[in-house]
């Protein structure tokens, strides 16, 4: 590849140069090492040249189409994506909720939980429980490709996210499995809840190691305003049924999610974010 390239390039030029300011995204894709192999391929001496070769073999030749297409690919793949998910999803969620509850005006704060609302007959059964697959869904869409790309400087960054997208994975399944299944659904329910708690606290520890100090706080606060509701409600029960726990704990999960994905979103304040980092030389 290297021979290659050598063969076609010409003498530095104004025009040249002017080219390669064009091609900072296409020098990007070249330094994957799932094209070239490599990332030291390209180096501070011949990035000029390189460019240069690029802009004349862009039209006919399968190296600038292969490298165009996963270009393209990885920017789809962009943690954006995710951000924009993990922005939606407790939107989604607290919409759906809110929804059904409107429709079942039985519905106690105090005597019942949430879930009880997905096995009332008609809409409000579709509402929570549809609302719940979809804030799930695009949960876990959050975790791979905004969370995940964040976190995955450390093990465990890394085991965090994978906890937190399987707790979206629980999500989905309660509103799959609704109190008709009633061994299933408290075991996914009560899965969701602890693996939620668990993987903010683990994430705390990664934000501290990579000295996030802020994010470090929020995290770490919003881990215990998630847990503490649970722990009183076992030690000295303070409503007859969960819905308070749970809004509680739900909210205070969804400030997080709406909360991390708004920093991903902005390039400018996510040193981890794939899309946004500067070739390395």
């Amino acid at each position: 590849m290297v021979e290659c390239f050598e063969q076609h390039s010409a003498p530095l030029g104004t025009h040249s140069i002017a080219n390669y300011t064009k091609l900072t995204p296409l020098l990007t894709v070249l330094q994957q090492p799932n094209i070239f192999g490599k990332q030291q391929f390209i180096n501070k001496t011949r990035k000029v040249e390189l460019a240069q070769c690029c802009w004349r073999l862009c039209n006919n030749t399968h190296i600038f189409k292969t490298a165009k297409r996963q270009y393209l690919v990885y920017s789809m793949n962009s943690p954006k994506i995710g951000a924009i998910s993990g922005i939606s999803a407790p939107i989604v969620a607290i919409i759906c909720i809110l929804w059904a509850i409107t429709t079942y005006p039985a519905f106690s704060w105090t005597n019942n939980a949430l879930s009880d609302l997905g096995v009332v007959p008609g809409v409000t059964q579709w509402l929570f429980n549809g609302g719940l697959c979809i804030a799930g869904g695009l949960v876990l869409i959050f975790t791979i490709f905004g969370l995940h790309h964040y976190v995955n400087k450390t093990l465990i960054g890394r085991a965090g996210s994978w906890i937190f997208g399987v707790a979206s994975i629980m999500l989905v399944l309660i509103g799959i499995f609704n109190e008709s299944f009633v061994s299933v659904h408290f075991i996914v329910a009560v899965a969701f809840f602890i693996l939620v708690s668990t993987s903010l606290f683990i994430l705390t520890s990664h934000f501290y190691q990579t000295r996030q100090y802020t994010i470090t706080s929020f995290t770490a606060t919003i881990a215990i305003i998630a847990t503490l509701p649970w722990i009183l409600q076992l030690i000295l029960p303070y409503v007859s049924n969960v819905a308070i726990p749970e809004t509680m704990s739900a909210l205070a999960i969804s400030t997080w999610t709406i909360g991390l994905s708004t920093k991903i979103h902005k390039p400018t304040q996510n040193p981890n974010n794939p899309v946004t980092k500067e070739p390395k030389c």
